[in-house]
């Protein structure tokens, strides 16, 4: 089963999604109307597409460089179309069934979100639309399909029972085990850059691979960073001080929770470049008791079982649609 954060998308399309520049309402009319989807007779253009990526995309763009960048973006792309193409199936089934929203409750909630996010200030909301290029109709067009893809999602989850005890418990054990591993960490560590002047990724990589195999082999971890490293630690023989997760990459940290103590990583790649290391101790976070989590891990469990079953759903809805990218 697939898991996509279709609601999340969603839910902030008629907002966030907004946070685009004036230059995608001015490229070329052809290009903006190009069809990238059809979802039995409804089309998805290039412009929507671009105007839900856009948030997506500067987030992106502050995290990561080059090859990653690129890649990133074009996961990015591909992820938030099938979200598209699984909203048009969303309306396609709330289409069938004869349902409606009215007028009045889109006002409502554009009412709402002026309130919430503009101050009640009705000129600042309309300047912000022109300012992004996207129109008044467009915005309550948006607004409407987010709150029938909030209707059918209540419908189609209102069914699903209550967390059982074994339930809670289970749930209750995955995230002591997550809140272990947000613990503290002391490692070593070796950076071989991606490139240099002189040296292309494919050859930085045969280095850090060569480096890890004298490490295997035996040789002075101290003495290999001092020699091959190109981080701040260098010269301290790769020795970090003990962090906490958050404080690193998600790679490194991952990596770092993940390998044994006293053992190797493998080599751990990012954008970056290439990492070696070796887990020289760990702390694992607290876990406090199950009576005084047990509300929230209720509801983690609610909303999985509610999530589970609305992608069996769209799941079944999808394999009926006929489905077609361009």
């Amino acid at each position: 089963m697939r898991f996509r954060p279709l609601s999340s998308i969603l839910r902030c399309a008629a907002i966030a999604t907004l946070a685009l520049t004036a230059s995608v309402s001015q490229a070329a009319p052809r290009e903006i109307n190009a069809v990238v989807a059809k979802v039995n007779d409804r089309i998805i253009t290039k412009s929507e597409l671009d105007l839900m990526v856009k948030g997506t995309e500067m987030s992106l763009r502050s995290q990561y460089r080059g090859e990653f960048l690129e890649e990133k973006l074009e996961e990015a792309r591909e992820q938030v179309l099938e979200d598209l193409i699984d909203r048009e199936v969303i309306l396609h089934e709330f289409s069938k069934l004869g349902g409606q929203i009215s007028r009045d409750y889109i006002d409502e909630e554009v009412k709402e979100v002026i309130k919430r996010d503009y101050d009640g200030d009705r000129e600042k909301f309309f300047d912000y639309l022109k300012k992004v290029g996207v129109t008044n109709r467009k915005f309550r067009e948006l607004t409407e399909k987010r709150l029938i893809v909030q209707a059918m999602r209540g419908r189609v989850t209102r069914d699903v029972k209550q967390p059982t005890p074994f339930e809670i418990q289970e749930e209750y054990e995955r995230l002591a085990e997550q809140a272990r591993k947000n613990g503290e960490v002391k490692i070593s560590k070796i950076f071989i850059p991606r490139e240099l002047p002189d040296s292309s990724p494919e050859d930085q990589f045969k280095l850090a691979q060569e480096i890890r195999k004298k490490l295997v082999a035996g040789e002075d971890f101290a003495q290999l960073a001092r020699l091959y490293s190109r981080d701040s630690r260098a010269s301290d023989g790769g020795v970090w001080p003990e962090l906490p997760r958050a404080a690193l990459k998600d790679e490194i940290a991952e990596a770092a929770f993940d390998t044994p103590v006293g053992k190797l990583s493998e080599i751990v790649t990012d954008d970056t470049g290439y990492h070696i290391i070796r887990v020289d101790e760990r702390k694992d976070g607290a876990v406090p008791p199950l009576d005084l989590v047990r509300s929230r891990v209720t509801q983690q469990v609610e909303i999985r079982k509610r999530a589970e079953v609305y992608e069996q759903w769209i799941d079944n809805a999808r394999s009926k649609a006929i489905i077609r990218r361009y």
